[in-house]
C-alpha cells in the first residue's frame, strides 16, 4: 500500500491513503497502478489583481493565479513499502507548464516531489498530472525495474 499527499509552499496539509481516479493493470512482469490530479493555474497580466489563498484541497494540484513571468510550485509526497518504479506525466493546456524535479525513478520508502509551474502568457490552464507506480508481480525479477 503507498499514499500520496500534497503540500504546498512548505505547508503540509496531510499525508491519505489515495482513492481517486485509480487505475489498475498488470501484464506477465508488472504491475501498474495510476492515481490521477486534476491541475489548474490562473495566469494573469501584470495589470490585474490577485486573489492571494493557499488551496487546502488534497484531491487537485491547484497552483492558484498567479502573473505572468511568476513561479508557483506544489509538493507530492510518496511513501511505498514495496520497490515501486514512479513515472510522472501531465497532459492537457497545462503540460507544457509543469515540470517535475524527479522522474522516472526508482523508489523504496518516502520522497518529495517539487512540481514547479512557471507560465510566459496569460490563460487559464487545466489538465492532469498522472503518477504511474510499476511493480514486479514477482520478487526475484525486481532488476527489472531498474531496465524498464
Amino acid at each position: 500500500m503507498h499514499t500520496i499527499g500534497i503540500k504546498e509552499i512548505s505547508i503540509l496539509f496531510l499525508l491519505f491513503p489515495v482513492v481517486l481516479a485509480q487505475e489498475r493493470t498488470e501484464n506477465l512482469f508488472f504491475i501498474y497502478e495510476t492515481f490521477s490530479y486534476p491541475a489548474k493555474i490562473n495566469v494573469l497580466e501584470k495589470n490585474q489583481n490577485i486573489e492571494i489563498g493557499i488551496s487546502g484541497d488534497t484531491w487537485i494540484l491547484d497552483f492558484g493565479q498567479i502573473y505572468v513571468g511568476m513561479g508557483s510550485r506544489k509538493y507530492i509526497n510518496i511513501t511505498v513499502n514495496e520497490e515501486y518504479k514512479i513515472i510522472l506525466k501531465s497532459s492537457g493546456n497545462i503540460s507544457s507548464l509543469i515540470k517535475f524535479e524527479k522522474n522516472n525513478f526508482i523508489l523504496k520508502g518516502q520522497t518529495e516531489i517539487p512540481i514547479y509551474i512557471e507560465p510566459k502568457k496569460p490563460g487559464y490552464y487545466t489538465g492532469e498530472v498522472k503518477i504511474l507506480f510499476k511493480k514486479i508481480k514477482y520478487p526475484f525479477l525486481n532488476w527489472l525495474l531498474k531496465c524498464v
